[in-house]
């Protein structure tokens, strides 16, 4: 029992750690598909995955540990 709660466990903390980087994907090719110029040039695709995925959750931890 306790080795099925502990797999559970890990199972969501790993998911947890993808999240960020689905959300920011999705937000890539929702807006790749609304303006297609934006998808032929990484730089925005670089900044989009660092906000989605890096700033945004520090800042929420930050925000939450307040």
């Amino acid at each position: 029992m306790n080795e099925q709660r502990s797999r559970r466990a890990a199972l969501l903390a790993n998911l947890k750690a993808l999240l960020p980087y689905l959300v920011a994907g999705a937000i890539f090719i929702a807006i790749g598909v609304a303006e297609p110029q934006f998808m032929l040039n990484w730089s925005p695709g670089i900044a989009l995955l660092l906000i989605v995925a890096w700033v945004i959750p520090a800042l929420w931890k930050r925000w939450r540990r307040r």
